[in-house]
């Protein structure tokens, strides 16, 4: 007679989701939290969904077949995301840097992203806030305050979406107004490798009985942190102003609208670059990149700051600021029968200036000054009919100007006349969008469901750029502000004048199609062709005429497969999904000239991608959150024929920028139930990337080898009953490890890179009423 173990099924499939959990996490390199796609469980022993509309339907993220990673806002806060670069803690094949600015988050998906660093620079990944597609992506990594969720979607986004885009996109939602008073206050004060501190308060109150109003303000300060040998001052400190007003009025049963105004404004600190010299300018004959003596121009040894995060040398000096304001208005109608009537209107303004030692070290090669004068307006109407009928469909008309102007220069003034020199351009460029988009379900049976889309864009986008080189000439910084459209008299024999002034217009008729299969309820196979279309455009850097250029559009062809999955009682969520990807014609920075800093804006010929992710969630236990996800990118260049320092090479073989080929995340939260009512949450994560370039070149000395950053959070929660409190310490970047998160080659001249955060710990208070 067998002998009975004691065990219940319960305890059998919790030991098992337990053991598979684990299992994930220990075959990833390295362990972070995943997102968790629930913000409170449904029933003490499974998962609970998240509510997404990445298909422009509200559904469970389980049930929409694109690849896509949800987090919510309950879980951004309980593990400490603040801002935007932190989101890779949480979604696989993503790479996220400010180094391009500090207000100026670019992200790449699956290996692709942007590396026009001007600040009107545009970017295959879309990132929307609220449903509206941002230009100007200024600001918005400190989007992530009173926050409902945050949609990561992997793969060309067109068919559903107004602007086109062939990464992927980014989507912010704010929290909505509600019928009810509640208020919330949070403060947060970090320590470390810098002072920082926050302070965020809301405030959500009905009007009248059909009139909601939803009040949100933040603030954050960081100190001073970096010396400057230059002065002997401290630099790189911030300051933060953010805050938005939400009015939701249900204008009747059917209809609701919601407007938003929006203000931001950031004064402080740019990057702090530090970098070399690649020996040219002196001594041209001696120059090669793949081994360079990382020396000054003149031959010496690098500086003491060129590997001291908390020291640089910066002769500009350098700043940051910004504002930028607008305003959303968003209908929603019920039309009767199941249709459903969406209108999207919004404008914004941004006012910027940025100004940074390139060159990064304690000579005057290169600063460079930078301000964006841009506005946007736009307007998207959509209309969907009844989801529940075997054919259904998604309907969009979408429209956009947006216009910027730049009056930028790169400098020298200490080095006199043998080696001062000015760059500076005076740029406008304007842009209209329009596309027509739809896409269309048909439910063939219970199980099986076909998915076809088509999106018509029509792009046109014009360019009026002044310009004027100035060599021989021993100049002041007050030059560097004149009209190259006029320059003075003065200068007669020591400047060349350039400029660009035409019209282009890009159309593009592009398709999806999908077929996903419910094995069962909870199991889900599909799998996806897609192709994504990025309109050519104009290099808004350029220095030089010979970097004057008029670039293709990018046409991306992806093929994906995946599953869906929740299994044993909803204790183990498991998801993966395969990509192939070809690329035409990527829009990428190149060095295509032997004067020095000088870069273009060019078209890569053909590149592809292939790779996986692989996400699970498990709840073993009431108590305990294990979570992982895995991902792979293969990139290459099939085809690129370039130049560097004015020779021609080929860069077929190399890695795309911003491309680990590895990213791993894990992490376990464990939460212990007191006596008395409180709680006790136990909380790390951990994240793995393995080295990434920030050039097609693939030099060493730009880029960043593999990361592994770890996190540790300790929360002291209220009882459910009362007002509801929260008080947390924590480390971020707890093993102190010193990486660079952005770099870039300035031409064949110099190259720079900044620092990731070193070791923070803080502590946070917060409360909701």
């Amino acid at each position: 007679m067998r002998k009975s173990t004691g065990m219940t099924t319960a305890g059998r499939r919790r030991l098992i989701v337990t053991a598979s959990a684990l299992a994930l996490i220990a075959a990833s390199p390295a362990h972070a939290q995943a997102p968790d796609t629930a913000p409170a469980a449904a029933a003490d022993t499974g998962l609970s969904d998240i509510v997404v509309t990445a298909s422009r339907r509200e559904a469970s993220a389980q049930k929409v077949p694109i690849s896509i990673t949800a987090v919510s806002g309950g879980q951004l806060a309980a593990q400490g995301i603040t801002d935007s670069v932190a989101l890779v803690r949480v979604v696989p094949n993503l790479y996220a840097t400010n180094g391009f600015a500090e207000g100026n988050i670019r992200f790449a998906i699956r290996g692709l992203g942007s590396t026009d660093f001007s600040s009107a620079g545009g970017s295959p990944v879309g990132i929307y806030i609220d449903d509206v597609y941002q230009t100007y992506s200024f600001g918005i990594g400190s989007q992530i305050y009173d926050v409902d969720r945050v949609e990561v979607l992997r793969g060309p986004q067109g068919t559903l979406f107004g602007k086109n885009t062939t990464a992927g996109a980014v989507s912010y939602f704010s929290a909505a107004p509600k019928h009810k008073v509640e208020a919330s206050l949070k403060l947060d004060g970090q320590w470390g490798f810098y002072g920082k501190y926050i302070a965020e308060a809301m405030f959500n109150t009905p009007l009248t009985d059909t009139l909601d109003a939803r009040f949100d303000l933040r603030y954050s300060h960081r100190d001073d942190y970096v010396r400057n040998v230059f002065n002997n001052r401290k630099i790189g400190g911030n300051d933060n102003f953010s805050g938005r007003i939400q009015l939701k009025w249900q204008v009747s049963d059917a209809t609701t609208a919601t407007l938003k105004l929006f203000g931001q404004y950031d004064k402080g600190g740019a990057p702090i670059y530090h970098g070399g010299y690649i020996q040219n300018i002196c001594a041209p004959a001696n120059f090669d990149p793949l081994n360079t003596p990382y020396a000054h121009c003149n031959g010496t040894s690098l500086p003491a700051t060129y590997e001291d995060p908390k020291r640089t040398s910066d002769e500009a000096p350098s700043f940051e600021r910004y504002h930028n304001f607008g305003a959303t208005l968003r209908l929603n109608s019920e039309l009767g029968g199941g249709w459903n009537l969406t209108a999207i209107s919004a404008y914004a303004k941004i006012d910027y200036e940025l100004l940074t030692n390139d060159d990064g070290n304690d000579t005057d090669f290169s600063h460079t000054y930078q301000p964006l004068l841009g506005w946007q307006a736009s307007q998207e109407v959509r209309l969907a009919t009844p989801a529940e009928r075997p054919v259904s469909a998604i309907l969009g008309l979408f429209g956009q100007y947006d216009h910027s102007r730049t009056n930028q220069y790169n400098v020298s003034t200490l080095e006199g006349a043998a080696l001062d020199y000015l760059f500076k351009y005076d740029g406008r460029q304007g842009t209209t969008t329009l596309a027509a988009f739809s896409s269309a379900t048909w439910k063939v049976t219970e199980r099986l469901s076909l998915v076809g889309g088509l999106r018509y864009s029509n792009e046109r986008r014009r360019i009026d750029l002044n310009g004027i080189q100035v060599f021989g000439y021993d100049l002041s910084e007050q030059d560097a502000r004149l009209d190259p459209a006029r320059p003075p008299a003065y200068l007669n024999g020591f400047y060349a004048l350039y400029g660009q002034h035409e019209s282009n217009s890009w159309k593009r008729l592009t398709w999806d199609a999908t077929a996903n299969y419910a094995i069962t309820p909870r199991i889900m196979i599909y799998g996806k062709v897609a192709q994504g279309f990025r309109s050519g455009g104009y290099n808004l850097t350029a220095t030089s005429a010979d970097t004057l250029s008029r670039v293709d559009p990018e046409i991306l062809t992806s093929y994906e497969g995946g599953f869906k999955s929740e299994l044993f009682d909803r204790m183990l969520r498991l998801n993966a999904s395969l990509f192939l990807y070809r690329l035409r014609n990527q829009q990428i920075l190149s060095s295509i000239s032997g004067n020095g800093a000088v870069t273009s804006l060019t078209n890569a010929g053909r590149s592809r991608l292939e790779g996986f992710e692989i996400e699970a969630e498990a709840r073993p236990a009431p108590d305990l959150r294990l979570n992982t996800s895995l991902g792979y990118v293969r990139s290459r260049f099939l085809t690129y024929d370039t130049a560097l320092a004015g020779v021609p090479v080929s860069l077929a073989g190399n890695m795309l920028p911003y491309s680990p080929k590895w990213t791993a995340t894990g992490g376990a939260t464990y939460s212990i139930p007191m006596a008395s009512g409180h709680g006790i949450d136990l909380h790390t994560d951990w994240s793995y990337r393995s080295q990434v370039y920030f050039d097609p070149y693939n030099f060493g000395y730009t880029g960043s080898p593999g990361l592994v950053l770890g996190n540790f959070r300790l929360t002291l929660t209220s009882p459910k009953t009362g007002p509801q409190w929260h008080l947390s310490a924590y480390v971020d970047n707890v093993t102190n490890r010193r990486y660079y998160g952005f770099g870039y080659f300035g031409g064949t001249a110099y190259y720079s890179r900044v620092f990731g955060d070193r070791r923070q710990w803080g502590v946070q208070a917060g409360m909701k009423f």
